[in-house]
């Protein structure tokens, strides 16, 4: 199980911590915490100014703001951002989506877009390519889009997207995305599933 948990001030700086249960001695104690943080999914309500929290664990997830964390999801996120690692993948590996292109793996893959607005506004799209008859579309999506994405750098006031493909997440500002990474995340905000 992989837990990976994301805090987002008012000003676009964040702070990302994970936690992967496999092979961990404590994993039933995390799965524990995990089934209870996932019991009840608390609704999104923005606050102006205030932090936001991005709890994804494999493929579930959800957003809350500060004022609405509570309970087994605050114990989650609190011993996450304690504990957890800050390299969120192996090191020396070639870029996710160059090696996902190669390898043909996006004919049946999760696609995921969340748009963050200043005002903190949240647009969330999901699109799975199984059984799809455009799968190759979104291949050549997924191939255009830069092998090594734009380090997320914070602006205060910029809109934040969250591109997600398979269980690979990365983070980027308005400003930052641009040519295929764009095309790739406006694509799935207009034609995934709303979450």
């Amino acid at each position: 199980m992989r837990v990976v948990v994301t805090r987002i001030e008012w000003d676009g700086t964040m702070r990302r911590r994970l936690v992967d249960t496999a092979g961990r001695s404590d994993a039933s104690q995390w799965e524990g915490l995990v089934a209870r943080a996932l019991a009840i999914r608390p609704l999104y309500r923005p606050v102006p100014e205030g932090p936001l929290y991005h709890v994804q664990v494999n493929e579930w997830a959800v957003l809350v703001a500060e004022d609405d964390l509570s309970g087994p999801l605050s114990d989650l996120v609190t011993a996450v951002l304690a504990m957890g690692e800050t390299r969120l993948w192996p090191v020396r590996q070639r870029p996710w989506l160059a090696r996902m292109a190669e390898k043909g793996q996006t004919r049946r893959m999760r696609l995921e877009v969340t748009r963050i607005a200043q005002d903190g506004d949240i647009r969330r799209r999901m699109l799975d390519t199984t059984g799809r008859v455009d799968a190759g579309r979104w291949e050549n999506l997924v191939a255009q889009a830069p092998a090594a994405p734009p380090p997320y750098r914070a602006e205060p006031g910029a809109t934040v997207y969250q591109i997600s493909v398979g269980e690979r997440t990365l983070m980027v500002t308005q400003a930052e995305l641009t040519g295929g990474l764009r095309d790739l995340a406006m694509a799935v905000l207009a034609e995934g599933e709303e979450l």
